[in-house]
């Protein structure tokens, strides 16, 4: 009895019976379970669900397309579209090569600079890896220059790292400073609009933790 209590139902059953017709007996068998179609309720459910994912999608599009485009959307609203976009999209950006117009971020908390207040550009060449970032303030133009390391179509992953800034005054260079003290970036490009959709947005996320929204430069 007491060997019994530390053996499965099946070993122990075994050794009472001591043979295999007894252990044969004792055998749990556990009851198959058919695996039913799903009914036209289930079904008609299902369909429902995709369907209204589908234009929750739509709609955060359209509202990101007219954040890009004229800046006029609440920015809790712009924030709850891209998070939005990031849960219902299902396959990354393959491509991103191009001038893109950065215009709105949430690295930061603050409302009033979630639109970015000056004029900001990043330009990434996948095939000759490289990237740059340039910000346009008055007379001042920032030219930040990096190499863009690899980048996975897969997931829309872009890994960059910037080496170089330029400072122009009036397009005249007045400071230059290699090997700035910048450590590796990723950004994941989780969504872009199909190829000749105007306008054409994409959204980024920083390994940073912050959302981007882009508008393709013509």
């Amino acid at each position: 009895m007491l060997l019994s209590r530390h053996l499965g139902g099946n070993q122990a059953c075994f050794l009472r019976g001591r043979g295999a017709r007894n252990a044969g007996a004792c055998t749990r068998r556990v009851p198959h379970r058919r695996r039913h179609p799903l009914s036209h309720t289930q079904r008609t459910a299902t369909a429902d669900r995709e369907l209204t994912d589908d234009a929750s999608m739509s709609s955060a599009l359209q509202v990101l397309r007219e954040a890009a485009t004229r800046k006029s959307v609440a920015p809790e609203e712009v924030e709850e579209a891209m998070a939005l976009v990031e849960l219902q999209t299902k396959q990354a950006a393959s491509s991103i090569d191009g001038k893109w117009r950065l215009v709105f971020s949430t690295s930061t908390k603050l409302r009033m600079f979630q639109y970015i207040p000056v004029t900001e550009d990043l330009r990434v060449d996948v095939g000759a890896k490289t990237i740059s970032l340039e910000s346009v303030l008055g007379p001042f133009n920032f030219l930040i220059n990096g190499e863009a390391s690899s980048f996975d179509a897969a997931s829309g992953a872009l890994n960059f790292q910037f080496k170089e800034v330029q400072v122009f005054l009036f397009g005249n260079k007045v400071w230059t400073k290699e090997r700035p003290k910048t450590s590796p970036k990723t950004y994941t490009f989780f969504y872009i609009d199909p190829e000749g959709s105007v306008p054409l947005i994409s959204i980024a996320r920083s390994s940073a933790g912050g959302l981007s929204l882009l508008l393709r430069d013509p």
